[in-house]
This record gives C-alpha cells, sequence and structure tokens, in this order.
C-alpha cells in the first residue's frame, strides 16, 4: 500500500511528500509518520482521503479474488480554495484528475465535483469524460 500512496501522491502533485505510509490500524494514510488530521489542513484531508480510497481499490483491484472495479469520489477537491503560501492548488487539481482519468480508462469512475472546483487546463471533452451537471431544480443536464 505504501508504494501505491507514494506512486499516486508524486503522479497527483502533492506538494512536499517525503513518505506515505499506510497506517493497519487507523487504516488511513499517514505522511511523514503522522496522521494526517493532526499535520494537514481540511482540503489537503479530502485530497489525501481520495488518494488512499484509490489506491484501496487499486490494491483490491490487484490482489483480491473479488474486483470491484468501481468507485465513487465526492468532492476531492473540498476546501483546495483556501489560499496557501506556496498555492499548490491549480497543481494538485491537475494531478488529481489526471489520476481519475488514468483510473477511468480501466475501471469505472464517478467523481461528483463543484464545478467551480475543477482544474481549467484540462479538456474534459476531449478525454472523453462525461460531465453530468446539476443546473437547478429541474434536474440535471447532461454535457457531452
Amino acid at each position: 500500500m505504501g508504494d501505491i500512496l507514494n506512486c499516486l501522491l508524486e503522479k497527483g502533485n502533492y506538494p512536499k511528500h517525503h513518505v506515505a505510509t499506510f497506517g493497519q490500524t487507523s487504516f488511513d494514510i499517514m505522511i511523514n509518520g503522522k496522521k494526517k488530521a493532526v499535520s494537514h489542513g481540511k482540503g489537503f484531508r479530502s485530497y489525501l482521503n481520495s488518494v488512499t480510497v484509490m489506491a484501496l481499490s487499486k490494491y483490491i483491484n490487484e490482489n483480491a479474488l473479488y474486483k470491484p472495479e468501481f468507485l465513487i469520489i465526492d468532492t476531492p477537491l473540498e476546501g483546495l480554495s483556501e489560499k496557501y503560501s506556496d498555492n499548490p492548488n491549480e497543481s494538485m487539481k491537475h494531478g488529481i484528475f489526471k489520476l481519475f482519468i488514468e483510473r477511468g480508462k480501466k475501471y469505472q469512475t464517478i467523481v461528483v465535483e463543484n464545478p467551480d472546483h475543477l482544474p481549467s487546463d484540462i479538456d474534459f471533452k476531449s478525454e472523453d469524460i462525461n460531465m453530468i451537471s446539476y443546473k437547478n431544480e429541474e434536474g440535471f443536464l447532461k454535457e457531452v
């Protein structure tokens, strides 16, 4: 799990990442030996939760007898709109959505996210992403 987590964090443009491990008692990611709740703010915890779920999914799909091959992630970028001194936000947004796109080429992947949090530098149509937006009380609008 540690190798998978480290690989995903690197590909996802996670800043100042040194060593990620998976706590077997907490069943959660740890960065540099520290629990994320102690060492990271809300936006980073949300991001790390998404990476951890993707790592678990990858591990299960590679090693388990039964492979669900299906993943739903809710608001992975919640809280990253906060301003930080070195502002890794855009790079992290881009990185994690590239991970979702890469995963989606093999497995069903659904990401629920606020449209204003989406990375501006990814052309979702050219990536063949099916986007469904909630517009108002009348329902959803499928963007093709």
